[in-house]
């Protein structure tokens, strides 16, 4: 019995050993996140900005405002009809065009650790160079007096074929900034759609597609078609 009883405290010892041991982790990466990420981007920011105005030829106007969220999975789910659009977010940003806000993961699963600092630097440059493009073309939007981009519909989701359009945009953005080539379905199927008019017309090219976005889209044959209207309509034979 008495064996028994060591067994038994010295089990309840190790028990808490792994619980102390995995919350300390938590606290480790969960301060990793505070005092690396909003220091990386914020020392990052300007120099990102140049370089897509001076690659890619745009002229940024202002800047964004920029928050790190603990809870961007809870705000997507708000803002984007997953079932509609056939999506998976688990640690992305993402921008509100409302108030020129782009949200920033300090809880990703692909910022998880200080030993894994190189390839944080990667994912967190590859999404804030999508998310200025999102910025961007919303305040051309806006400069055009045609307000905020994407819209929303009256149930408070984004405008599906708007959104498409958008994400090709922020793509198009962060694949010529060396970043790789996206993974999702809709995600590649927007970049190819905007790629040769953004390629060949920049800015005017979005401020077309701003203006004249896709409708009722069939996927994926109706994107070429948009293009093909789109190049032609920007003059292209």
């Amino acid at each position: 019995m008495g064996a028994l009883k060591h067994i038994g405290r010295f089990s309840a010892k190790v028990a808490v050993a792994i619980a102390v041991v995995a919350g300390s982790a938590e606290v480790f990466n969960y301060v990793v996140q505070q005092r690396y990420v909003r220091p990386y981007v914020e020392s990052n920011l300007e120099t990102w900005i140049r370089e897509q105005e001076k690659k890619l030829g745009f002229k940024y106007e202002g800047r964004p405002n920029i928050r790190y969220d603990d809870q961007n999975r809870n705000r997507l789910d708000i803002i984007l009809d997953f079932n509609k659009f056939g999506l998976s977010f688990k640690d992305g940003g993402y921008y509100e065009p409302s108030n020129n806000t782009i949200h920033l993961p300090l809880n990703s699963d692909r910022i998880n650790s200080i030993f894994s600092i190189g390839s944080t630097n990667i994912y967190l440059a590859a999404i804030t160079h999508h998310e200025l493009c999102h910025y961007y073309a919303d305040k051309l939007s806006e400069d055009m007096g045609l307000g905020n981009f994407p819209k929303k519909e009256k149930d408070g989701k984004y405008n599906f074929e708007e959104w498409l359009l958008g994400e090709g945009i922020a793509e198009y953005c962060r694949i010529e900034m060396g970043f790789d080539y996206p993974s999702d379905y809709r995600h590649r199927l927007a970049y190819e759609m905007v790629k040769p008019i953004i390629k060949k017309h920049g800015a005017e090219g979005i401020k077309h597609m701003i203006r004249n976005p896709p409708k009722n889209l069939e996927l994926p044959s109706d994107t070429v078609k948009y293009q093909r209207e789109t190049l032609r309509a920007l003059g292209d034979k």
